[in-house]
Order: C-alpha cells, then structure tokens, then sequence
C-alpha cells in the first residue's frame, strides 16, 4: 500500500490517438503495479493504476490511473459479450482551438472540429461534413476531441448516438448508429 495524492483528472496526450482520460496520482506506481487499485481515503475503488511517467522505468512520483467509470463500462461489455465491440462512427477529430474558432466565425470556442469524414462511415450516412463542430453527444457538451473519442469508444455497435453540430453558424441534431469495425463500409 502506498499514498499519494490525486493531482489531476483527465489527463490526455499519452497515447493521443487511443482512449485516454487518465487520473495522474504521485502514487508510487512501479513496474508490475498495472492493474492495482487507486483507492480514496474511503477506500472506495477511483481507478486502476495503469502507466508511469518515467525515463528509465523507474517511479518518479507521476503515475497515472484509468478511472472506474471507463473501467465500469468495459467490465459490463465483458460480463456482458465476453468482449468489448466498439463502434465506429467513422471521423477524425480535432481541438476547436481559438485561431480555428475565429476561422469558422464562431462566438462560442467551445466543440471539436470534424477533420475528416470516411465514405460510408455512420457519420457519412447521418449527414456530417468536414468542418462540422460537434458541441454536444447524448446531452453532453464537448470540450476536447479526446472527451468525444472517450466518450465514443464506450460505446458498443448497434448503439445510437445524438450529436448536436454546428455548420455554417447553424445548430443541427443528427443521429448515428455505430457501426462495427468490420463492417465492409469502413475504410
């Protein structure tokens, strides 16, 4: 058992195209701790410890955890399915940055902008364009690309999802359904 403190949530840019939304905790979290638990003061379960920040392999007080609501979710597929199927919609993301924000004439620097668009994809069937700013899915409103494609890769095949986008200064709802990764309209 070791302490620490949690010092922030969210962090990304680790691995910055897979799923990330991790707790950086100065837990020490040594080669072969992956898999422990990251326990509050309750000792209620917060987060499974998963990688270190380190030169030579060696703890340097930055570990990082995957927190329990994204373990929860893959637990279920896997009691569930026996696996975890995750959907594809089929875009390519990026930060709505203010320089980009103020390109597209937006107010609010709020979303993430859709970059590229596969042919075929569920997001082609639902009408998304390149240049679409996605503010919101199921409710929720977008702040990063790397929120939505968390929030996204949660999400199993057949699920639906509704994204509110901007495009050309209007709002419009557009529904998908995520298709599976081999299905023969994906690239």
């Amino acid at each position: 058992v070791t302490a620490g403190i949690v010092s922030a949530l969210g962090r990304t840019g680790l691995h910055p195209h897979g799923y990330e939304d991790f707790i950086q905790t100065d837990a020490s979290i040594n080669p072969g701790n992956s898999g422990g638990a990251l326990v509050n003061l309750n000792g209620e379960l917060i987060g499974i410890n998963s990688a270190i920040l380190s030169k030579d392999g060696g703890n340097i007080g930055i570990g990082f955890a995957i927190p329990v609501n994204m373990v929860k979710a893959v637990m279920g597929q896997l009691i569930t399915y026996g696996e975890v199927k995750r959907g594809i919609v089929g875009i390519k993301l990026r930060d709505l940055t203010p320089e980009a924000a103020e390109s597209l004439q937006l107010v609010n620097a709020r979303g993430v902008v859709i970059s590229e668009v596969a042919p075929g994809s569920a997001a082609d069937h639902a009408g998304i364009k390149v240049g679409d700013v996605a503010v919101s899915m199921n409710g929720v409103s977008l702040e990063s690309a790397a929120q939505l494609r968390n929030a996204l890769g949660l999400l199993r095949v057949g699920q639906s999802v509704e994204m509110h986008v901007l495009r050309n200064g209007a709002e419009r709802s557009v529904t998908l359904i995520l298709n599976s990764p081999s299905s023969p309209s994906q690239p």
